[in-house]
């Protein structure tokens, strides 16, 4: 008898901590990031004959994933699912991963001087935070990554999707009054990604006048800054059945 009132006392506590657990208000937080123009024409640049239109990603681009059958999946796990006819765990590949330490932007440049411009001489450079310059990602670079970060046999179908995205470099070629809109990416250490301050993407030694010899005579630069800013969104709900609200948001300064 003393055992079975012990039991009914543990079952009530139980059953109060989970009613007071559901009743009492939960606070939660979030880390998010934005990247705002260092001002209001920064995103949009226009000299010596060239328009330079830079647009950071907010959410990510669905052209830059590739879904394969996952790489984890062990040599058993593997017979057992073709001995009961099952499909194979898939997963989605980013061919541009900041997880990876790839920081990759839109950027769109319009010829409009009346003579083709070659990006043959260019320069890109990714200035961080603490003023580090950082190199911009060649497509081999970013098949290099893929394959690091990936060792199964179908990772070649994210190589041949990564081959054929529209990069910016310096195989650019513009005719008068055309435009060219692409990745432009740099790598970074991964752990300064998210990194709150002024980043500088540099496009320096745009050939932009050449003599009857082919050979550059004059050339430009554009610098586009943006801020990274880090904020902490604070979330209450209810109790724990109930979706979280938003009820502030502060900004994080170094």
């Amino acid at each position: 008898m003393k055992t079975r009132h012990r039991i009914v006392q543990v079952l009530v506590a139980a059953a109060t901590l989970v009613v007071l657990v559901a009743c009492g208000t939960i606070k939660t937080t979030r880390d998010r990031y934005a990247v705002v123009p260092y001002d209001e024409k920064e995103f949009r640049q226009e000299k010596d004959g060239l328009i330079v239109e830079f647009k950071p990603v907010d959410t990510y681009p669905p052209e830059l994933i590739v879904n394969l059958a996952s790489c984890s999946e062990t040599y058993q796990q593997q017979m057992q699912r073709q001995k009961t006819g099952g499909e194979a765990p898939r997963e989605d590949v980013l061919i541009l991963d900041p997880r990876r330490g790839e920081y990759f932007s839109r950027v769109t440049v319009t010829n409009t001087s009346d003579h083709v411009v070659r990006m043959t001489t260019g320069v890109f450079k990714l200035f961080d935070p603490a003023n580090n310059a950082n190199d911009a990602m060649t497509k081999d670079d970013i098949v290099a990554s893929i394959e690091g970060a990936r060792s199964c046999a179908n990772t070649a179908e994210a190589t041949a999707k990564a081959r054929n995205i529209k990069l910016f470099d310096r195989a650019v070629e513009l005719v008068p009054n055309s435009s060219f809109s692409g990745w432009i990416v740099f790598k970074v250490a991964p752990e300064i990604m998210s990194t709150p301050g002024t980043w500088k993407v540099a496009l320096y030694e745009l050939p932009i006048a050449v003599d009857d010899a082919g050979k550059v005579t004059k050339t430009t630069r554009f610098e586009i800054r943006s801020i990274s800013k880090k904020f902490v969104d604070r979330y209450e709900q209810a109790n724990m059945f109930a979706a979280p609200q938003l009820v502030g948001t502060d900004e994080v300064t170094q």
